[in-house]
């Protein structure tokens, strides 16, 4: 469930709003739902559709095609203003924050039958606020657990180097008794 919705409407010509709208907070898992509302000339059962998400770092990713649901179910997305799409956006999404893309891609099976041919992307502009504390990046994560592995590895090291040189004062001190009995018994 979604803790806020951001609509677009969108056209073969336009999608408005065309300004970023405000899609949350840098990192947040599934707490964002982007719907396009689609004029029906957008709205074909020809069409396949696609998510394709450009983040604040311009890294892109993208989803697997689907087909809207069959008029008449209850999946249908349709309303009096049209028939809704919706994706729920993944941390791995939005944890660049800043401003990113989001766009639906509409395209149509080649004659072919194979090949992908896109006739419109629908984009529309969100802007993530900057996460400031609670979040770890997977960098910072990744660097944090790096010194973590060396520090243990420094202090089993220490702790092995110890060890050593226990055995050798143990030695040491065995010896010097034996010397000291051996001297006791000869009579020095």
């Amino acid at each position: 469930m979604a803790i806020r919705t951001v609509t677009f409407t969108a056209s073969s010509q336009r999608v408005c709003p065309q300004a970023p709208q405000e899609a949350g907070v840098q990192g947040e898992h599934q707490a964002t739902a982007v719907v396009f509302r689609l004029d029906p000339e957008l709205a074909l059962p020809q069409y396949l559709y696609r998510w394709e998400f450009v983040d604040g770092n311009g890294q892109m990713d993208t989803t697997e095609t689907f087909s809207l649901p069959a008029e008449g179910t209850e999946e249908d997305g349709e309303n009096e203003a049209g028939t809704e799409v919706s994706f729920l956006l993944p941390r791995a999404w939005t944890k660049a924050g800043g401003i990113a893309e989001i766009r639906l891609a509409v395209s149509v099976l080649a004659e072919d039958g194979q090949e992908l041919m896109t006739l419109y992307t629908l984009t529309g502009r969100l802007r993530f606020a900057a996460r400031d504390t609670g979040i770890i990046g997977e960098r910072e994560f990744a660097h944090g657990l790096t010194e973590l592995i060396e520090e243990s590895k420094e202090q089993s090291q220490n702790a092995r180097d110890a060890a050593a040189l226990a055995t050798t004062s143990a030695l040491a001190a065995g010896r010097a008794a034996e010397e000291r009995e051996t001297a006791a018994t000869a009579g020095y």
